[in-house]
């Protein structure tokens, strides 16, 4: 059975992998991570869209701000460490470029505590607006194309996943 994360495909066999809005959602991302490496031949590419935590947000405003909503948010990266972790799996940045995405939630009590203890800049940075009963915010998105290593179909640090589950 398919747990999510231990992609039920063979070395190397995979020209590539798109994932969209997800990488956040990953509880274990360095597993996700290597699976990719692991399917994607040499050469092949690493496609991914997911919001950017914005570099003016020293206090982790955002991942707060996500897991008030319970929808499996487990973490949302600034893009040097997350280009830095991905690359750690043998895939290299071939291309980028950014786009925003906005969206609104209700007001609550939670929402308007972690807002009132967060610096207008952080809130700024995220083009953050409310009235009284709703919010909106604006994430960047980093949209990534990398690519495993040609000629390393060995690179990163994965292993078989599929081979502890037998």
């Amino acid at each position: 059975t398919f747990d999510g994360v231990s992609l039920p495909f063979a070395d190397g066999c995979l020209d590539g992998v798109i994932c969209r809005y997800a990488f956040h959602h990953f509880p274990d991302y360095e597993r996700m991570l290597n699976e990719i490496s692991r399917a994607i031949r040499a050469g092949g590419r690493f496609v991914l869209s997911d919001p950017l935590r914005n570099e003016l947000d020293t206090t982790d405003f955002i991942n707060s701000f996500q897991a008030l909503k319970p929808d499996g948010h487990v973490r949302i990266h600034k893009r040097c460490e997350f280009i830095e972790l991905v690359e750690r799996y043998g895939l290299e940045l071939l291309d980028s470029f950014d786009s925003a995405l906005s969206f609104s939630r209700t007001r609550t009590p939670e929402y308007d505590k972690l807002l009132d203890s967060t610096a207008p800049s952080v809130l700024n940075a995220y083009r953050f607006k409310k009235d009284q009963e709703r919010m909106w915010i604006t994430f960047e998105i980093m949209n990534l194309a990398f690519q495993k290593k040609p000629g390393d179909s060995d690179s990163g640090v994965h292993t078989d996943a599929r081979a502890s589950r037998r």
